[in-house]
């Protein structure tokens, strides 16, 4: 929880009364990581920008709160890392479990840090490199022939920008207003509520439960004794109508061992809390009219069969303020058709062997199989390791071939 030390830093926040009445080059609406990325890369790169939020920060945002390799590898090449790292929980190994509890270990380096915090401290780095922040709902975008305008909030305040980039995430309304979002059903779902224990769980952990697959219960340690306990699966009404996730959390906490251990001498602090995800790049228009773009998890760019997002928002934002900068800076909006395109060849080939992942999972049997191969097979768990170093692909792993290769290798 934040400390009456974090709750000072969200002082730069705006009012929308005290904004000049101007053309900006770029309004950011959605201050999660994509849209704070987004902001950051362009008021560090010189334009003129405001980020704006529906909420007033600190504010509550439904995560695992895991960072993982990807996420860590940005923060590392940004030199945001150290200020990250000192606010987060640091831990050295995930324990991955099958439906029939077999497991493995994989050691490697992870964060937990409360995304309350974490949203904090990205936006406050945008404001700090320039960016202006406010506090503010926006309600429909109108583009015209030289500039675009935002309407936001209930009183309807016109702020004028050169180019929108829409970063809400799983709140979809005013994306599917614009045509951004073609398809409305969410991918997966997910929930999740923190806990206190006298636990000395100092692992990440991922059950593959046989109720929740292809998704997966998890247990994050915080530190100072608190966990992040939830699981997520994909959404589906057709051919899963029956799920019911709340029902799933409790038979996770009552039946997974570590769960039920943690919670022994433990107390939930927090009500279990939902949250739609959009993942796999699928459903969305990231490009609509000449000037308004979308990045993050509101073009789906959440990995399937991990629910990884924090790293690929990192990636599609800065991606979105690279393409930004050089239409502001050679004063070409169509500079902005670059950004579809790139996103096609430079990210969208990643998620194939994430998707061919989930596919393997989904079948209790064969998850049960590969990880029971893993456990024994150092050959696995050596491709296994760079897959969650983002230095490999998990068809390394969930392929025929690879099993195969794996008895002899």
């Amino acid at each position: 929880m934040m400390t009456s030390q974090d709750e000072h830093k969200v002082e730069w926040q705006r009012s929308l009364d005290t904004l000049p009445g101007k053309l900006w080059d770029a309004i950011v609406v959605g201050a999660g990581p994509a849209g704070s990325t987004t902001a950051w890369h362009l008021a560090r790169d010189g334009h003129d920008v405001l980020l704006l939020d529906r909420a007033r920060f600190p504010r509550e945002k439904v995560c695992g709160d895991g960072l993982i390799a990807d996420s860590l590898d940005y923060l590392k090449r940004e030199g945001l890392f150290e200020q990250i790292r000192d606010s987060a929980c640091s831990l050295n190994s995930a324990l991955i479990y099958s439906p029939s509890r077999h497991s493995f270990d994989v050691p490697g380096a992870y964060l937990v840090l409360e995304r309350k915090r974490l949203d904090t401290l990205l936006a406050e780095t945008a404001v700090d490199s320039g960016a202006q922040f406010c506090h503010g709902d926006v309600r429909d975008v109108t583009v015209s022939s030289t500039d675009t305008v935002l309407s936001v909030g209930n009183d309807n305040r016109q702020l004028r920008t050169k180019i929108v980039v829409l970063a809400t995430g799983a709140h979809i309304a005013l994306a599917r207003k614009l045509g951004i979002v073609t398809n409305t059903a969410p991918y997966a779902f997910a929930v999740r509520c923190y806990v206190k224990s006298p636990s000395t769980l100092d692992k990440l952990i991922l059950s593959y439960d046989s109720s929740l697959i292809p998704g997966y219960g998890w247990i994050m340690p915080m530190g100072d004794g608190r966990f992040n306990i939830g699981c997520g699966t994909t959404y589906d009404k057709a051919s899963r109508p029956e799920i019911n996730l709340r029902e799933s959390f409790q038979s996770f906490i009552t039946e997974f061992p570590p769960a039920r251990e943690l919670l022994a001498d433990g107390e939930i602090l927090t009500p279990l809390r939902g949250a739609p995800l959009r993942c796999g790049l699928i459903g969305s228009r990231p490009l609509v009219a000449p000037s308004v773009i979308a990045t993050g998890e509101t073009i789906g760019a959440t990995y399937p069969f991990t629910g990884e997002g924090i790293g690929k928002a990192f990636e599609t934002g800065a991606l979105a303020a690279q393409v930004i900068h050089q239409a502001l800076v050679n004063s070409d909006i169509t500079r902005l058709e670059d950004y579809p395109r790139r996103l096609e060849t430079e990210i969208r080939p990643k998620y194939r062997g994430y998707l061919a992942a989930e596919r393997w999972l989904g079948k209790p049997w064969l998850n049960d199989y590969v990880t029971k191969r893993i456990s024994r097979s150092k050959y696995l768990q050596g491709r296994f390791k760079r897959f969650v170093k983002s230095s490999g692909d998990p068809r390394t792993v969930y392929t025929v071939w690879s099993l195969l290769q794996s008895y002899w290798k």
